[in-house]
């Protein structure tokens, strides 16, 4: 049977993992929020000089994806970690973090050379 110091533990750790995963919940709204105020702020500037709308429209796209990726994968994060909490176990996570950083890193490459 599990101690009450034990019982006191894996609860932290899950609140932990809880804390965790809102604050990738955070980050992806407001990379969509920022993503969505570029957009709909690029088309009212068109409206006001009768164009069409161009890059920024695309850019807020892009970051309103890179918001939706980025809640997806702290939902992964937070689902393998109550799995891992669940069984008194760990996986290093180093690789996924790493893949994670580069698309993150690649598609903000992408975004800059498309806007200049």
């Amino acid at each position: 049977m599990d101690s009450d110091a034990d019982i006191k533990s894996k609860i932290r750790t899950q609140l932990s993992n809880k804390r965790t995963f809102l604050s990738w919940v955070r980050t992806g709204i407001a990379l969509m929020g920022f993503g969505f105020v570029i957009a709909k702020f690029e088309i009212f500037l068109h409206i006001l000089a009768k164009t069409t709308p161009g890059d920024s429209v695309v850019s807020g796209e892009v970051m309103i994806v890179l918001g939706v990726i980025t809640i997806i994968y702290g939902l992964y994060e937070f689902l393998d970690g109550e799995k891992e909490i669940s069984n008194n176990s760990y996986k290093d996570r180093r690789i996924e973090a790493i893949t994670f950083a580069f698309i993150i890193i690649a598609m903000a490459i992408l975004l800059t050379l498309f806007i200049v």
